[in-house]
């Protein structure tokens, strides 16, 4: 006998979505103001590696999504 699961809690939606828009407000700083912030500058194109990390982890979450 199969236990059908609920739905996913709010919280689980809300990291989600956190993840997602982590990952593009990253993306958005780095192209308009990594020239202000050297840390972020100095990362060069490992920037986009973080970015898209955190949208993908984000889009991996979608799978469990109920």
């Amino acid at each position: 006998m199969k236990v059908k699961a609920g739905p996913s809690s709010t919280l689980y939606v809300s990291v989600m979505l956190g993840f997602m828009l982590v990952g593009l407000v990253w993306l958005l700083v780095y192209y308009l103001a990594a020239d202000q912030l050297e840390w972020m500058n100095n990362l060069g194109a490992y920037n986009f590696l973080i970015g898209f990390g955190f949208m993908v982890v984000g889009l991996i979450m979608t799978m469990r999504w109920r």
